[in-house]
């Protein structure tokens, strides 16, 4: 099972994906990105959600050192658990209004699920909620979440439309 990023628009909301998450043995973090929040607040997110150390420095370098580490104080059962579910929630103001960071985080993302796919860490980022259109593969229903199959190739995908 290969590591993704995927957008599921029409998720119920966070807190039931992680639930989902949790019945089927995956843990998860929520990057809850609070409306209007930009760069600055995806940092605060994420390092309330992943349990960053105090020293995090709030900068690209600084997020991937924290991810590549895999010591996330917040992250409850992350050695016992399948696979590890971050749901990015609020994404789509910082994808509109500051689409050079987004990017960049996309990037930083897709470059530590490398990582951590080398090192036997089954992990998803899925983009949940509204946002502008965005060239990822659509989720297409709640019991294939954590399905391989489920994910296309971004690569692959030019418009992300929804699935029946």
């Amino acid at each position: 099972m290969s590591n993704r990023i995927a957008l599921w628009r029409d998720a119920p909301d966070a807190d039931a994906a992680a639930e989902l998450a949790s019945l089927l043995d995956w843990a998860s973090v929520l990057i809850d990105v609070p409306d209007g929040g930009g760069r600055t607040a995806f940092f605060d997110a994420c390092a309330g959600g992943f349990g960053f150390p105090d020293y995090f420095g709030h900068n690209w370098d600084a997020f991937e050192e924290c991810l590549e580490s895999q010591e996330f104080d917040e992250v409850e059962d992350l050695d016992d658990a399948d696979g590890l579910l971050i749901l990015w929630s609020g994404w789509g103001d910082m994808a509109e209004n500051e689409p050079e960071q987004f990017a960049i985080a996309i990037d930083v993302f897709r470059d530590i699920l490398a990582v951590w796919e080398v090192a036997d860490l089954v992990a998803r980022v899925v983009l949940v909620g509204d946002g502008p259109q965005l060239s990822l593969g659509q989720h297409r229903d709640t019991r294939t979440v954590f399905v391989d199959d489920d994910y296309e190739d971004v690569a692959e995908v030019e418009e992300a439309e929804p699935v029946g």
